[in-house]
Parts: C-alpha cells; structure tokens; sequence
C-alpha cells in the first residue's frame, strides 16, 4: 500500500452528509442518553473512501452535491481535512447521519438527501467527465439523492472508462443492478446489498451473520456472471470475497477491537483502488482491501485509519492467505 506513482484518482460522492458519531456506554431504546465521546465530519460513502485513501498516500479529487447550511458546514469541514473537494451546488439542505456507538456495535441513521433536479444532476455528470480527463482510477461510492436516475452509476462509470480510467462502483440496489449490467464496472456492494439485488432480501445488518464468507463468494461469482467485470462482496468481520471470471476467492479478515465498523467497507474500496491504481492484481487487492477495513474499524471516524497499522494486517493476512489458514488472521 505505498503511494501511487502517478495518476490521479476521482470519487465520486452523490449524497454528501454531515456525520456525527457518538459513543454511549449502554444503547437502551426510549431512554435519555449522554455521549462519552463525539464527534462531527463532512461524510458520505465517497468521502469515507477519499479520506482512507489520503490516510493511504494515494491523492483523490473527490465530487459530490452540497445544498444549503449543512452543505456548507461539511465542505467546510473536509477541506479543513485537506481533501480536495469539487461541490456542485443544490437546493434544499443536506442530509445529516447519525451513528451511534456502543461497545463497538453500530446504530446508523441516515437521511434520504435533497432532491436532485435535472439540471443538478446534468452539473454533477459535467463535474465529474472534468476531474475524470487523465485520470486512472475512479469511485463511485454511496447513495444518490431522490430524484437521480436509476442507472446514474452506470452512466457515470461509462464515462470515465471512455475517458481510460478504471471504475469502481460501491452502490445498492437498482444503481448496482445497472453498474453490473454496464459490464465495465468493478461492483464492491456489502452482503446485505448483494443480496438484495441477487435475492431480494431486504434487511441490512452491520454484521451480516452466519456463513457470512460463503455467502459472499456466492454472490461474488453470481454479480460477475451477471455481466459486472469484476466483483468484490465484503462480508464484515468475516472477510471479503472476489471473482472477475477468470479467478476467485476468498480473504479473511484479521481480529481487531473493532471501535467502530462503519465505513469499514469504504476503506476496503481504498485500499482496493491503492493496489489497481498501481496495476496490482485482484487478489493482491482484496487483501489489501481487507487490512485498510480492519485498520479502518480500529479508528472513531469512519474512513480514518492508520496506513502503518494497515500494513501490519496486511502482513498478516498474506501470511494467513500463504499459508492455508481457515480461521482469522492472528494481528
């Protein structure tokens, strides 16, 4: 996971958020709660990603949609981050996400996001085909405000792959569907997402429970299948699983106290992008995925993570992955 040589990086970020976490000691519905620690961010799936690959020596260009006070108050606060932020201007007033902690177990709420009109949603495209000229690599990360058209992901990933980048593509439900029939895509959906699309389910856990890893690899093989180019399907603590139609499998994730496990997946599609963007192999990429997550659950903020920590679990698991190991990795 060194710095790219080279290159520039676009992700793309369709509903931006104000974040807040909180940590209580004890989650009880209808009760009063007093936060122990807290805190506020600029945030959204494509923020997540930006940030953890900036923590991972790799510079993105990231492009999202702001509208109203809280639109300001996080680009306010990502560029005080130092991102690089390219914002396309709506009416009405962004989302804020609330997540909330609790002996490293998640609660999460978020908002829809603004209505994003035509001649918003027009802007935005004619941002990111900007930023997109030369680079090598670009994300599509998160939800999309009401209002986008279904195949908006899609449509954007046609994009910059004619402009000669490598697109990934970490969206849900009709967005995911459309990205893996473009057939271009590297698609990087949770379980819970890929099984929505593949199966219908409609729940959403943090963790996704039993036969987590199996399950993924399942999907994996069917979403590429289905027409995507490659697909990774991560799969919480478990791990995350890869196919692109020539090869597959399967990488466990190393024990870590986990502090917090949201944005985890968004530093997985960092570390991924890390290791493409330098014309690494799929596999090599999904371990390096799968230590920036781990390292990512280790930290408050999501997409925040220590890049000398990811390195120490990626030693660890290529060791684990080396040697056969069926448990996960000792860190």
């Amino acid at each position: 996971m060194s710095p790219a040589a080279g290159g520039a990086v676009v992700v793309a970020c369709p509903n931006l958020a104000l974040d807040r976490t909180i940590a209580v000691p004890r989650l009880v519905p209808g009760m009063v709660h007093r936060a122990v620690r807290q805190a506020a961010v600029g945030g959204g799936k494509g923020v997540n990603v930006a940030r953890a690959l900036g923590a991972l020596g790799v510079p993105a260009v990231l492009v999202t949609l702001a509208a109203g006070p809280t639109g300001r108050a996080a680009l306010k606060l990502l560029r005080g981050e130092g991102l690089a932020v390219r914002s396309v201007e709506l009416q009405g007033d962004t989302r804020s996400c609330l997540t909330v902690l609790e002996d490293g177990r998640a609660t999460v709420f978020n908002e829809e996001g603004p209505h994003l009109e035509a001649h918003g949603w027009e802007a935005f495209v004619s941002s990111v085909t900007a930023e997109a000229r030369g680079a090598r690599l670009f994300v599509c990360s998160g939800s999309f405000p009401p209002g986008a058209p279904p195949d908006a992901a899609a449509a954007l990933a046609r994009i910059t792959t004619d402009a000669g980048a490598t697109a990934i593509c970490d969206v849900s439900g009709p967005q995911l569907s459309h990205a893996v029939g473009e057939g271009r895509c590297v698609v990087t959906p949770n379980l819970a997402e890929a099984e929505a699309v593949l199966l219908g389910r409609r729940d959403e856990p943090v963790e996704p429970g039993r036969d987590a890893l199996a399950r993924a690899a399942w999907c994996a093989g069917e979403l590429v299948a289905a027409g995507a180019a490659a697909a990774v399907v991560t799969a919480g603590t478990a791990g995350a699983a890869f196919a692109d139609g020539r090869r597959s499998g399967t990488v466990r994730a190393p024990r870590v106290t986990a502090v917090n496990p949201v944005g985890a997946g968004d530093s997985l599609v960092a570390g991924l992008a890390s290791v493409l963007l330098e014309g690494g192999s799929l596999p090599d990429a999904v371990q390096a995925g799968v230590a920036a997550a781990s390292a990512s659950c280790e930290t408050f903020i999501a997409g925040a993570l220590d890049a000398a920590r990811a390195r120490r679990l990626l030693y660890a698991v290529f060791a684990a992955q080396a040697r056969g190991d069926r448990g996960p990795p000792s860190a």
